[in-house]
């Protein structure tokens, strides 16, 4: 009864032919993100990668440090870290937490750089093949892809990905410099001084931020999984991961500081509690753009083969 009288409403403001096409749309994408959510075993998914993520991080933080100290300055690494642990950890106690003890080792780590790339790497030799290939078998799945590749491929792919972060890595950390640089050129100029691009510039790193999280995402949907999607399907998953990573980011700041933070029972473990959440909901995160974006490919398909039909009469 109430649902007919809201068709009636909206019938009356819109077309029918354009009511049709937002009902298909809701029915589509939301339906199908339920079917997902309900039977696609999405969270136990998203709790494998946290913790082959969890696993990875070790080595992977001890081989771009090896490979940063070797070509860039260590107070430039200092700042990257800075920035990089502020956009990625949302509760400012356990980011600050976090920034300290990341900062009090780094000079033990670009000291002994050479060691520590070593062990890095000989740790990313078989924890890269775990994350990866649960990555993999997890959007094969989604985007029901039934390609299949030797081992040696598979670990030679992982290994790609593991050079591509690196790259990814060694790239973004030259953005923050050259920032600076034309801040404090600005600042220089009496004309430029009141403009105030310094709070320009404060704004424009959460906005790169964003940018360089969303291209991370597309890199992962295009290169993980073992099938050709096409720019589309991988841009419209790394746009929608983008835009929940963020949503989340602020939910779940505002969980940590108004609930999780008032419970005695994390206490002291509050840190490790707000990283262990967040790599479980980033997962989360990173699993629902795959799912949309196999949503948005399968609409595509379906109006082809709509078109086609039309053509065909």
């Amino acid at each position: 009864m109430l649902r007919s009288k809201i068709e009636n409403f909206i019938s009356q403001k819109i077309s029918v032919k354009t009511y049709k096409r937002i009902t298909a749309f809701i029915d589509h994408y939301f339906g199908g993100l339920f079917h997902s959510l309900h039977n696609g075993h999405l969270f136990l998914s998203a709790a494998g990668i946290a913790y082959s993520i969890i696993i990875s991080a070790i080595p992977l933080v001890l081989l771009i440090f090896s490979v940063l100290g070797s070509i860039i300055d260590p107070s430039t690494i200092e700042e990257q870290v800075n920035t990089a642990i502020k956009e990625i950890i949302p509760y400012h106690a356990s980011a600050e937490y976090m920034k300290r003890f990341i900062l009090s080792r780094i000079p033990e780590v670009l000291q002994y750089k050479t060691l520590a790339g070593w062990i890095g790497s000989f740790g990313l030799l078989f924890t890269s093949t775990w994350l990866f290939s649960s990555m993999r078998t997890i959007l094969n799945k989604i985007f029901k892809v039934e390609e299949t590749k030797s081992a040696v491929v598979g670990m030679l792919r992982d290994f790609g990905m593991v050079i591509l972060i690196l790259v990814f890595i060694l790239l973004s950390t030259f953005l923050l410099p050259i920032i600076n640089f034309f801040v404090s050129l600005t600042e220089e100029i009496e004309i430029l001084k009141q403009f105030g691009f310094g709070t320009l510039a404060n704004d424009l790193v959460t906005y790169l931020s964003l940018v360089l999280m969303f291209i991370m995402f597309y890199l992962f949907y295009k290169f993980i999984p073992y099938g050709k999607l096409g720019p589309r399907v991988s841009l419209v998953a790394a746009l929608w991961a983008t835009i929940l990573w963020e949503i989340v980011r602020l939910v779940f700041e505002y969980y940590v500081v108004n609930f999780l933070a008032l419970n005695k029972l994390y206490g002291t473990f509050l840190f490790f509690a707000v990283v262990m959440f967040w790599i479980f909901y980033a997962s989360i995160v990173f699993l629902l753009g795959a799912e949309i974006g196999q949503l948005y490919r399968e609409r595509r398909e379906m109006r082809g083969i709509e078109k086609k039909e039309i053509e065909v009469q």
